[in-house]
């Protein structure tokens, strides 16, 4: 808003001195600050919440290829990845 009005002075401080007029906008714009109505913070934070979800990866869970799969497509996992995963799961191999 500074730059707005810096460069599209009102007229009501054309006639200011130069150095004056930088202040004088500062002032126009925190008066036009002062005037929103924001909402209340209780407002805003009453519809806030977090989503998470935990989950523990356990080796028979790399047997599965549904699970390996969703991770594959949600992007968690690249195809570099998994293919590590089954090279461990030969390694390692539970069943």
């Amino acid at each position: 808003m500074l730059i707005y009005f810096t460069n599209n002075s009102p007229k009501e401080i054309n006639n200011y001195p130069i150095e004056q007029k930088g202040k004088k906008i500062k002032l126009i714009v925190d008066n036009i600050l002062a005037e929103i109505k924001f909402p209340k913070p209780k407002i805003i934070l009453d519809k806030l919440f977090l989503k998470y979800y935990f989950y523990d990866v356990t080796f028979q869970d790399f047997h599965n290829e549904n699970f390996l799969g969703e991770l594959l497509k949600k992007n968690v996992i690249n195809k570099k990845d998994l293919n590590k995963i089954v090279e461990f799961k030969k390694v390692f191999d539970i069943t």
